[in-house]
């Protein structure tokens, strides 16, 4: 069995291979490159969130005034203020009537002040009573007329609201879009956030893998750089070869005499040391 070193590295660069893998190794294990561990997210200013906690409320809550003008719309449109049922319309046709009662009951006394003739003995004035209904017959009238008029503008408004109503009814969908966009702000703040922690993980794994690719690509380097062979043929031990042949050799000579023997163990030691 015979074993063979060959070195490919002249003899002189060794020392400097010998440096290069040290450096290599020291690079692995004491890595210089380092993960970032600065701030990758910035914190959100405190207006943003602020003016997302508004949008929010607005989204879900709705706009007063818009509630307000909904509502008004809705009762418009159902004919609530055709019949002059609401409670302001009748506090209104109240006053209206209200004061004509009293502006009449302060001249009624006046009427029929004097006698039909001197010296009518009848206490009663026929003016007087003649005009006590006024006041009655004035206020079912003006009432009547109070009336239409509520109605016939009424009619009108309900006409008009009709197209606010279509407006109106729009806000449940921009309430809940606006809500909606609240939610994708906070949405898309966390997730950027979690995108760019998930980078500096990648990041950060990888560093092991750069660091002892370093090192890695050194051994590449010196692949192939010294072989070792270990051989069991006998050809392959020039000792082994020789004996061989002369024993081969001294055989083979012997069919010729003593000289041949000797010349065969000579000729056949030489043969097998030059090609074992």
């Amino acid at each position: 069995m015979s074993t063979n070193t060959v070195v490919t590295v002249p003899s002189w660069a060794q020392a400097y291979v010998k440096q290069y893998a040290q450096n290599a190794y020291d690079l692995w294990q004491q890595p210089a490159l380092v993960a970032y561990s600065s701030p990758i997210v910035a914190a959100q200013p405190q207006n943003e969130a602020d003016g997302i906690a508004a949008l929010a409320v607005r989204g879900a809550g709705g706009d007063a005034v818009i509630s307000k003008a909904t509502d008004f719309l809705e009762d418009v449109i159902q004919g609530n203020y055709l019949a002059g049922t609401k409670q302001k319309f009748i506090d209104a046709l109240a006053l209206v009537t209200g004061n004509s009662t009293t502006d009449f009951a302060s001249v009624s006394s006046r009427i029929g002040k004097k006698a039909r003739y001197v010296g009518d003995p009848d206490s009663t004035f026929l003016a007087q009573n003649l005009a006590a209904g006024y006041p009655a017959t004035f206020n079912a009238r003006i009432g009547a007329a109070i009336y239409a008029d509520n109605y016939a503008k009424e009619r009108v408004f309900l006409d008009h609201a009709l197209a606010y109503g279509v407006e109106m009814a729009k806000h449940p969908v921009i309430d809940a879009e606006t809500l909606r966009k609240a939610g994708l702000a906070n949405r898309e703040y966390t997730q950027n956030s979690y995108v760019l922690n998930h980078k500096l993980f990648i990041e950060q794994q990888e560093m092991g893998v750069a660091n002892l690719e370093i090192f890695g690509n050194m051994l590449r380097a010196l692949t192939g750089s010294q072989q070792t062979t270990t051989s069991t043929d006998a050809k392959g031990n020039k000792l082994m070869g020789a004996v061989g042949g002369a024993i081969t050799g001294a055989m083979v000579g012997s069919m010729f005499g003593p000289i041949g023997t000797g010349i065969g163990f000579v000729v056949g030691g030489l043969a097998g040391w030059l090609f074992g």
